[in-house]
């Protein structure tokens, strides 16, 4: 798996800046022959779309993430008993070429043993995500409610009247109740019952004023109590974090050190830690050095605003450049083949 950031900027579910705490996740399939994510990211990267997932997958394996894992999306419309938007992740699965749809959710297969392998294939990466993201979010696969289809969320009255994944699925001996068992395989078996407490995932466990963070995008509040963003920034920041309100919606201020203009209250899902007063970051990183990368967002260049990928691996890496103005300083190729290369954060090196 592969997970690439491609925010979608203009997409009113980005714009709006409305959050959820996730208490699940709803898989899709697209509906119609197309392999390729990139199509519905460019689609739906536009102020006029009226529908967004959280991400859409790949046969290859690619991820790309179109929102923030806590953004409210637009993906499953409501029911009699509210909506799927405010409490599930939606992730879309693309659908082969070698389908042509006659119908509602009947299609006609015309190459049944490359369908098969797709189907397959996106079943995997749709495994390896969402395992993904119930340890992001300390959610267990199996508990009732927490990994559903679209289908699933209609019949409990969250979700309009659609037949995916089963559509699709069932016709190559797959099924729901396979693929929660599956993710919970994937994740060791390890799950841990909630969804319900969190702080927001990635969020660092512990910031104080003072502190350096990464602002990794997001929106900005005049107050940490206030009811709607001021602006959205897209981009990534490092900042001093100049005051904090646990108690407040958007718990922490802080102010550009690197000229990007973020300056407000944010959320913590918002924040990633770089390094803190108590300095827990890495003390001395030398270029030559072998280092962790423990995983994280992997950069074009030491300032850029966006990555170019996410790395969900830990990986022996060589320091081969290092610039300590930049957001990322550390330049790291891998030496175990995991596939690094790029600039990275600080707070993503172990020494």
């Amino acid at each position: 798996m592969n997970i690439k950031q491609n925010i979608v900027t203009k997409n009113p579910c980005y714009t709006c800046g409305r959050t959820i705490i996730v208490k699940g996740l709803m898989i899709h399939s697209v509906g119609c022959p197309q392999p390729r994510a990139s199509v519905f990211a460019n689609n739906w990267n536009n102020a006029n779309a009226n529908v967004c997932v959280h991400a859409v997958l790949q046969a290859d394996g690619t991820v790309l993430q179109l929102l923030p894992w806590n953004r409210r999306g637009w993906h499953c419309g409501s029911g009699s008993n509210g909506s799927g938007n405010n409490t599930h992740i939606g992730v879309e699965m693309t659908e082969p070429d070698t389908i042509q749809y006659t119908g509602g959710s009947s299609f006609k297969d015309l190459n049944p043993a490359a369908t098969k392998d797709f189907v397959a294939k996106t079943y995997r990466t749709a495994v390896e995500l969402f395992a993904y993201l119930c340890k992001q979010y300390s959610l267990d696969p199996e508990k009732d409610g927490v990994i559903i289809s679209h289908s699933e969320g209609h019949k409990r009255g969250i979700a309009s009247n659609h037949g995916d994944v089963e559509h699709i699925w069932n016709k190559y001996g797959l099924t729901m109740a396979q693929f929660r068992r599956d993710i919970k395989k994937a994740m060791g078996g390890n799950a841990t019952a909630g969804g319900t407490e969190q702080n927001a995932g990635n969020a660092p466990k512990s910031v104080s004023k003072g502190d350096t963070v990464t602002f990794t995008g997001g929106p900005v509040y005049k107050s940490s109590t206030a009811a709607q963003a001021t602006v959205n920034k897209g981009i990534t920041s490092k900042c001093e974090v100049t005051a904090v309100n646990l108690k407040g919606t958007h718990p922490y201020h802080c102010i550009s050190q690197d000229g990007k203009g973020v300056y407000g209250w944010v959320n913590a899902e918002s924040v990633k830690e770089v390094s803190t007063t108590a300095g827990n970051a890495p003390k001395s990183v030398s270029k030559g050095d072998t280092v962790t990368f423990t995983g994280g967002p992997v950069y074009k260049s030491s300032t850029a605003a966006q990555a170019a990928t996410t790395k969900n691996v830990s990986s022996r890496c060589e320091v081969t450049a290092i610039n300590e103005k930049g957001t990322h300083p550390y330049h790291c190729i891998s030496q175990d083949g995991k596939g690094v290369y790029g600039w990275v954060d600080k707070a993503s090196v172990k020494k």
